[in-house]
């Protein structure tokens, strides 16, 4: 469908120029105590990305638990909404598996999703692997990428984003290993398949509804 003239205007600033997707100001939140200035922001930053794509101890670089406590919701309100994501869409069917994996962790709820609508990509990629890399790798690459696009600043501190990650981490975690994580051919795919997952529900209006609830501390 082309481009309406009155649809590209509402992507133009006042100057006429495109305007920004997304912009940081400062001073950071880095906790719901501490801002600071943003080079101070970027010396810290840079340390936890680059524990980060190291791939060892993940949880304790971010310092957070998973599943923190949410205002005015329930993680299993939460598991539901997304099992509940009906249609042959594959954002419906990874919405069901993030769902399920919640539901799982939260309080070992059986899986019912299996439908994979995307699995070609990844029996491909699977073939294609001459050396694997360790999932935590994987996870790692993702995390750091995650913190370091500083999408997380709208929806509160960087301590608040921590927790955030922790927990779309535990649901990662639990989504590659009903995949297969058995063995070191399949188990980097897997890892990236799950992150495939969470990083695409991570974008929808349901998770940011649930980032914006989760509570600073």
């Amino acid at each position: 469908m082309p481009v309406s003239v009155d649809a590209a205007r509402s992507c133009l600033g006042g100057d006429g120029g495109l305007k920004p997707e997304h912009a940081v100001e400062e001073p950071i939140a880095w906790s719901r105590s501490e801002s600071i200035p943003f080079v101070e922001y970027e010396r810290r930053e840079s340390a936890v990305i680059e524990s980060l794509v190291d791939g060892q101890g993940l949880g304790r670089t971010l310092a957070a638990e998973p599943f923190p406590k949410l205002d005015g919701r329930a993680w299993t309100e939460v598991s539901d909404e997304l099992r509940d994501f009906y249609g042959p869409s594959r954002v419906a069917a990874a919405a069901r598996w993030f769902g399920d994996a919640l539901g799982y962790l939260i309080d070992r709820r059986e899986p019912t999703e299996r439908d994979r609508p995307w699995a070609f990509s990844f029996d491909r990629a699977q073939r294609r692997i001459v050396t694997p890399e360790q999932p935590n790798r994987v996870f790692g690459d993702w995390l750091a990428d995650e913190v370091w696009g500083l999408r997380w600043t709208p929806f509160g501190s960087f301590a608040k984003a921590r927790a955030e990650l922790a927990t779309r981490l535990a649901v990662a975690r639990r989504i590659a290993g009903w995949l297969d994580i058995s063995n070191p051919t399949s188990d980097n795919v897997s890892a990236a398949e799950a992150v495939m997952i969470v990083d695409v529900i991570g974008s929808t209006d349901s998770w940011e509804s649930v980032h914006h609830a989760i509570e600073e501390r």
